[in-house]
């Protein structure tokens, strides 16, 4: 979880700890913060992944501009991003919490 960053990592231990201690008592701006935090973590890695494609096939004719290193570790960023929101969307509601 290096990667991506400390944000992501302590917010990650969060929600595991949430997902393993049913009816915790979980203050609303925090879970609101997690949210937020876990948002734009997934959001940013969308949309740097989306700028790199568009460069690649706007003007440089399809070609890959990262190294297939960063490319993987960039998809891989982002698959983190949607189990860690799909994680919060399902743990919200056990805590009364929208999604």
């Amino acid at each position: 979880m290096a990667f991506y960053g400390d944000e992501a990592s302590i917010r990650a231990l969060y929600l595991r700890r949430l997902l393993h201690s049913p009816g915790l008592p979980v203050d609303e701006i925090d879970l609101q913060r997690c949210r937020s935090i876990l948002k734009d973590f997934a959001v940013r890695g969308l949309a740097l992944a989306g700028a790199i494609q568009g460069l690649s096939e706007h003007h440089l004719g399809g070609h890959t501009i990262l190294f297939r290193d960063a490319e993987q570790g960039l998809a891989e960023r982002n698959a983190v991003g949607r189990k860690l929101c799909d994680v919060f969307t399902e743990i919200a509601p056990m805590y009364g919490h929208s999604p």
